[in-house]
């Protein structure tokens, strides 16, 4: 179920990227293309078991990465900062306009909590016990905003749609 939520939510990403494209969104849109194609690498590889993850893995990080995990991350670190850098670029291109000021504040504002909320991710998942119990509400946390603004600008958009 979570392979295919990733597979097609990386689809949409990448449809979303082409049409952002040719309503204007240049760069931007195509590192919103990044982040579809990191989403669909991350669900056609899966990390290890761990933090519990999936019911009945053993609690705490393994101590070994397998290749196939190392790309699931990796892929993961490619899409969230595509997603940072695309937000960057939105919300310079809403400064331009001063009718959208409060979405190009919004939009940078929310550029550096994915960026925060990623690092966090990471360190509560590599931390031990400490932190190790709250990386998993980090990380969801990190994907609602991550992939969240990226609904309201596709909400935004429609506004945009050529006739």
């Amino acid at each position: 179920m979570m392979v295919a939520t990733f597979l097609v939510s990386g689809a949409l990403l990448i449809a979303f990227a082409v049409g952002l494209r040719r309503i204007g969104y240049g760069w931007a849109s195509i590192l919103v293309g990044v982040v579809g194609v990191g989403t669909v690498t991350t669900g056609l590889f899966a990390a290890d078991p761990g933090l519990g993850y999936p019911p009945g893995a053993p609690g705490g990080v393994p101590t070994a990465m397998s290749p196939r995990s190392a790309v699931h991350y990796t892929a993961g670190l490619v899409a969230s900062f595509a997603n940072v850098a695309s937000a960057i670029l939105i919300a310079r291109q809403f400064g331009r306009d001063p009718r959208s000021a409060r979405w190009a504040r919004g939009v940078g504002l929310t550029a550096a909590l994915i960026f925060i909320l990623y690092v966090a991710t990471v360190i509560a998942g590599s931390d031990g016990p400490s932190l190790e119990a709250v990386a998993g509400l980090i990380q969801r946390v990190w994907i609602l905003v991550g992939f969240g603004w990226l609904a309201l600008l596709a909400l935004r958009s429609l506004e945009r749609v050529p006739a």
